[in-house]
C-alpha cells in the first residue's frame, strides 16, 4: 500500500491540512521543526488506517466528536480509495459525504496487519524506536542486532553505532571537558548570560531611574520658581533703591512743612497755574537757549563778511543816500498799478465819446483833452500811449531784476550810488 495524500482536517494541532505525496517516489522524508507537528502526523496515519482509540491526546484543539481525518492510498495492484475516518464507537469509516463504509473496505490496502505490529514495523517514533533498539541490543548482544539488520533491511549498523558513540562522546558525556562542544556552548552561554545581567537594565533599574528623573525634574520646576520669585522681588528692591533719594526728600520737605506754622494751605487750582507756569518757564528757557544759538551763528557770519576801512568813514552818508531807496522802490511798485487805471479811464472816455458822438479826437482835427503839452525842449516819453495808440500796447516787458543774495542777517546789500562810490574812491 502506498499512501497518496493525507488530510488532517481536524486533528491535535492542524485544522484543514494536507500533505501530498508523489506516487512515484521509493522514500518520502518529512523534515521539520520540533514541535512542527511530524509525531502527530505519524499518529494520525495510525488512527485513520485502525480508527481513533477510545481516549486520544490529540483532542486538544478539536473536540473528540469533531476530530476528522482523510486519506487516498493506492493498492499494489493500482487500485486507488479515498476515504475519512471520525471520532466514534461504530461506523467511523466515512465517505466525502459522511456517508459510511464497510469496515473491511480498507483490508485489501492493509493486507491482514494489525494496529500493534503496524505501531512496531511502521509506526515508530522517535521515542519507541530508541527504547526498541536499545531492548534488543542489549538482550540479545550481536545477534540481536543482526536480527534488527537483517529485518530493517540495514547494513553496518554496529559501525554506525561506534561512529555515532564517538560523536556523542564528542559532543557531551556527564563529565565536563572543554573538547565538548556541549560545554562549550554551555560556557558562551553562561558567558552570555553574564554580560546580559551586566548590561541589562532590570525593571527596579528602570522604575529608579524613572524616579530619580521625576524628582530632579520637580526640583527643576522649584528652582525655576524661585529663580523668578528672586528676580521680582530684586526688581521691587531695585524700583526701591531708585525711589530712595525722591521719597527721602519728600520726606524733609514735610518735615520742614510740619514745621513750619505760618505757611498757608494751596488749592489744586492754584498748583495747576503753579505747574502751568512752570512749564511755560521750561519753554521760554529753550526758546532763549535757540535765540542765542541763532545770535551767536548770525554774529558769526556778520563777522565773517569783509568790510572796506573806507566805507565806515562815509556810514552817515551811505544810510542817508540809502533813505529815500524805500520811496523809490514803492513809487516803482505803484506806477504799474496807477497806469493800468489810467487805461482804464481812457476806456471810459472812449466808450462815452461814442454814446454822444463826439469826434475822435485822435483824429487831424482834434486833441485830446486829457493829455498834457510836452514841455518846451523836453522829449516826449516813449512809454506814454499816443494817439490812436492802445496804452502799454508798444511799452516793452519789464524784466523782473533778479533777486539779489541776501545776507544771513535777510538784509539785501545794495549797492552804493554813484557818488558814494566816487567819494569812496577818491578818499
Amino acid at each position: 500500500m502506498r499512501l497518496i495524500r493525507l488530510a488532517l482536517e481536524r486533528y491535535g494541532a492542524f485544522t484543514d491540512r494536507t500533505v501530498s505525496f508523489r506516487p512515484d517516489a521509493r522514500l518520502h522524508v518529512v523534515l521539520g521543526a520540533n514541535e512542527a507537528g511530524k509525531s502527530t502526523a505519524l499518529a494520525a496515519v495510525t488512527d485513520l488506517l485502525f480508527g481513533f482509540e477510545k481516549t486520544t491526546r490529540y483532542a486538544f484543539l478539536h473536540d473528540m466528536p469533531l476530530l476528522r481525518l482523510g486519506a487516498e492510498v493506492e493498492a499494489a495492484d493500482g487500485r486507488r480509495l479515498a476515504f475519512r475516518r471520525r471520532k466514534g464507537n461504530t461506523r467511523t469509516l466515512i465517505d466525502a459525504d459522511e456517508a459510511p463504509l464497510a469496515d473491511d473496505a480498507l483490508a485489501p490496502f492493509l493486507g491482514g496487519i494489525s494496529r500493534t505490529v503496524f505501531c512496531r514495523a511502521f509506526g515508530l517514533d522517535a521515542g519507541s524506536l530508541r527504547a526498541g533498539g536499545r531492548e534488543m541490543v542489549d538482550v540479545e548482544g550481536e545477534v540481536g542486532a543482526s536480527l534488527f539488520a537483517a529485518g530493517s533491511g540495514l547494513r553496518g549498523l554496529t559501525e554506525l553505532q561506534s561512529a555515532l558513540d564517538a560523536e556523542a562522546e564528542g559532543i557531551f558525556a556527564p563529565r565536563q571537558a572543554k573538547h565538548r562542544t556541549f560545554y562549550q556552548a554551555l560556557e558562551r552561554h553562561e558567558t552570555a548570560r553574564k554580560a546580559i545581567r551586566e548590561k541589562g537594565l532590570r525593571a527596579g533599574d528602570w522604575r529608579a531611574l524613572n524616579d530619580e528623573i521625576a524628582a530632579a525634574a520637580e526640583k527643576l520646576d522649584g528652582l525655576r520658581a524661585e529663580t523668578q520669585r528672586i528676580a521680582t522681588e530684586r526688581a521691587r528692591l531695585e524700583r526701591l533703591k531708585r525711589a530712595r533719594p525722591i521719597v527721602a526728600e519728600i520726606d524733609v520737605l514735610d518735615h520742614r512743612i510740619a514745621a513750619d506754622s505760618t505757611l498757608a494751605e494751596a488749592d489744586a487750582a492754584w498748583i495747576e497755574r503753579l505747574g502751568a507756569a512752570l512749564e511755560s518757564c521750561r519753554k521760554a528757557e529753550a526758546e532763549a537757549a535757540r535765540t542765542d544759538a541763532a545770535l551767536t551763528w548770525a554774529r558769526g557770519e556778520a563777522e565773517s563778511v569783509p568790510v572796506e576801512a573806507a566805507l565806515i568813514l562815509h556810514t552817515e552818508e551811505i544810510l542817508a543816500a540809502f533813505s529815500g531807496t524805500k520811496e523809490f522802490e514803492k513809487g516803482g511798485t505803484d506806477l504799474p498799478r496807477i497806469e493800468g487805471d489810467a487805461h482804464k479811464v481812457g476806456l471810459d472816455l472812449e466808450r462815452l465819446r461814442a454814446r454822444i458822438g463826439v469826434p475822435d479826437l485822435a483824429s487831424p482835427g482834434g486833441r485830446p483833452a486829457h493829455r498834457r503839452r510836452p514841455r518846451p525842449g523836453r522829449a516826449p516819453d516813449p512809454r506814454r500811449p499816443g494817439p490812436g495808440r492802445r496804452r502799454g500796447a508798444d511799452r516793452p516787458r519789464r524784466r523782473r531784476r533778479p533777486d539779489r543774495a541776501r545776507p544771513a542777517g535777510g538784509r539785501s546789500r545794495r549797492p552804493a550810488p554813484p557818488t558814494i562810490r566816487r567819494r569812496c574812491a577818491r578818499t
